[in-house]
């Protein structure tokens, strides 16, 4: 059985995650990399992003 709510709260922190990495493209190049936290903190959303991605497909209610 799929769990709709744990799906939903995985989509949730997707679309939160690029509305952030969203604003953080609006910087100009050497804004954005003058700046690690701006490298970091991309990286970081893109790889929970990823993560939420994976456990959607993988999720299974046993």
């Amino acid at each position: 059985m799929i769990d709709k709510q744990r799906i939903n709260q995985k989509i949730v922190i997707i679309e939160n995650n690029i509305s952030k990495l969203k604003i953080l493209s609006k910087k100009t190049e050497d804004e954005f990399f003058s700046d690690f936290r701006n490298i970091e903190s991309a990286k970081h959303l893109l790889q929970v992003s990823i993560e939420c991605m994976i456990d959607i497909c993988e999720h299974r209610d046993f």
